[in-house]
């Protein structure tokens, strides 16, 4: 996005690209993004990927990001 545009990317960016790998059942890939943002999650970023986990039946993943 910086490269192609010369935008850098912010919460809504992030929380978006977050909401849609959760959905997806990305659960691994969202994390790991949440682990490379240049910014820090906030709380509605954890609970999409709780509220993921719920759908796709991932406890232990669940479990994790709860801790």
């Amino acid at each position: 996005m910086v490269d192609g545009y010369g935008i850098p990317p912010e919460m809504e960016h992030y929380g978006c690209m977050v909401d849609l790998l959760a959905r997806a059942g990305l659960i691994d890939e969202a994390v790991r993004l949440i682990e490379t943002m240049t910014v820090a999650p906030d709380p509605v970023m954890w609970a999409t990927l709780l509220d993921a986990c719920k759908i796709h039946g991932l406890v232990e993943m669940g479990e994790k990001i709860g801790n």
